[in-house]
């Protein structure tokens, strides 16, 4: 039910809230890899809120939902400031910052619409969503790490 929706991003919080603290201790190595790692999981965590058979696996994907987010978003920000030169970094952080604030709007719209359909079209949307980001990212994004990259340090 829409009442249950706070409890729902209170975990989804506090998933957040757990992954920040644990990266706060490890960074991440591989900002590159986390980004397209924790996109593909977010979107799964989703699918999994959405078809959840009960109220407990519902929170549980809501919190693994909520840890993808700062490692996603920290890499995000380290590979803005890598890949931008240092006399734009301002403009290109503020940029984005607009750029994800119109389209977290845009979303909102879109979603409150789609609830017309179900909550099914709007857990359906979303999953397509991350997936049309990984697949968009993939294709225009700077090319991807060497394999080499991809296994994990020794």
């Amino acid at each position: 039910s829409l009442g249950f929706t706070g409890v729902i991003l209170g975990v989804f919080s506090v998933g957040g809230l757990a992954s920040a603290v644990w990266f706060a201790r490890r960074p991440i190595r591989r900002p590159d890899r986390t980004v397209i790692v924790t996109m593909a999981l977010s979107g799964l965590f989703l699918l999994g809120v959405g078809m959840a058979p009960t109220t407990w696996l519902m929170l549980v994907m809501a919190f693994a939902m909520g840890a993808t987010e700062p490692p996603m978003f920290s890499s995000m920000f380290r590979i803005r400031a890598r890949e931008s030169a240092p006399e734009v970094q301002a403009q290109v952080f503020t940029t984005s910052a607009s750029l994800r604030t119109t389209a977290f709007a845009i979303g909102t719209a879109l979603f409150g619409w789609l609830l017309h359909w179900g909550l099914g079209a709007v857990i359906a949307a979303g999953v397509a969503l991350h997936v049309l980001a990984l697949v968009l990212g993939v294709m225009f994004g700077p090319p991807l790490p060497p394999r080499s990259h991809w296994r994990r340090a020794r």
